[in-house]
């Protein structure tokens, strides 16, 4: 069953067009975004890689989709096979946004273990319970808590003192700062942008609620189907018109007008079932959402 789907998508893709780009957006838009999402931790990053993702499939009258053969010797499924093409995509927006980063000798005559903690924790700056996890879960390698903080600290030491620093510069690079309690009058400083310690209103617990509220939004913005996702995100949150949505989802005005409009009730019944209101929006740096 799944070979026959695969051929008549390949099928579909082959005489090209609206229809065939349709076609594999229905079939294959979950496969793109699972990938997207190792590759992005945030909602915005996901979303415009997914869209830089899906502008690159699309080019060309879908050039490398079209270039998928099956081959009776090696089978392989359409969805695997595109899963290693978007992390190819993957990576090469990460390079081009980033710059490529170039290993350090030191790094590279470790052992693989080694490498990936330096490549996890020191080089992408996660946490070492996540790291534990990546490494079950990706490269299937068990170790304590005990021996990772331990591995952790010995590549860390077999360091530099200046390649230590252009680490840290680069993380430092990549984060958002947020201020804390900022002076008014702060140039190019908006109240809005940080995080007060007190509350105009008298309600201390009004900032925390607004970001219990950003993270809601977030999850209900996820749990919508993809293409709903992505024409909330370039109606509402890039403020693109509906004709200009339909565009880049290759479909007409109104289908794009009904994802959009599919996509932002769902995210209110899933708001109103987390008991959110306006007011914990007030605040919030979420993308724009349901009112």
């Amino acid at each position: 069953m799944q070979e026959r789907d695969d051929r008549a998508l390949v099928d579909a893709l082959a005489a090209g067009g609206p229809v065939a780009w349709q076609a594999f957006l229905d079939a294959c838009s979950p496969v793109v975004f699972r990938v997207v999402c190792l590759f992005a931790d945030t909602y915005d990053d996901r979303m415009d890689l997914f869209l830089f993702v899906c502008t690159r499939l699309h080019d060309d009258d879908m050039r490398r989709l079209r270039s998928f053969r099956f081959h009776e010797e090696s089978p392989c499924r359409f969805a695997t096979w595109l899963a290693v093409v978007v992390k190819n995509l993957a990576v090469d927006y990460l390079r081009a946004r980033e710059g490529r980063f170039r290993p350090f000798r030191a790094v590279d005559a470790m052992e693989e273990i080694d490498r990936l903690v330096f490549d996890y924790h020191l080089r992408d700056g996660k946490p070492l319970e996540e790291v534990r996890h990546l490494l079950a879960a990706r490269h299937g390698l068990r170790v304590s808590e005990a021996d990772l903080a331990g591995r952790a600290s010995r590549v860390e030491a077999a360091l530099s003192a200046n390649q230590r620093w252009r680490l840290t510069a680069r993380l430092s690079a990549r984060r958002e700062h947020l201020p804390v309690d900022p002076v008014s009058g702060t140039a190019g400083l908006e109240p809005a942008e940080a995080l007060l310690l007190s509350d105009g209103r008298g309600d201390p617990e009004r900032r925390i609620r607004s970001r219990e509220a950003a993270g809601a939004l977030r999850s209900a913005m996820e749990s919508i189907p993809p293409r709903e996702r992505l024409a909330v995100a370039l109606r509402y949150r890039d403020g693109m018109t509906v004709r200009q949505v339909a565009q880049v989802l290759q479909t007409t005005p109104a289908e794009a007008e009904r994802l959009a409009r599919d996509g932002v009730r769902k995210i209110r019944e899933s708001l109103g079932r987390a008991g959110m209101v306006p007011l914990d929006f007030e605040t919030t740096r979420a993308a724009p959402g349901p009112r």
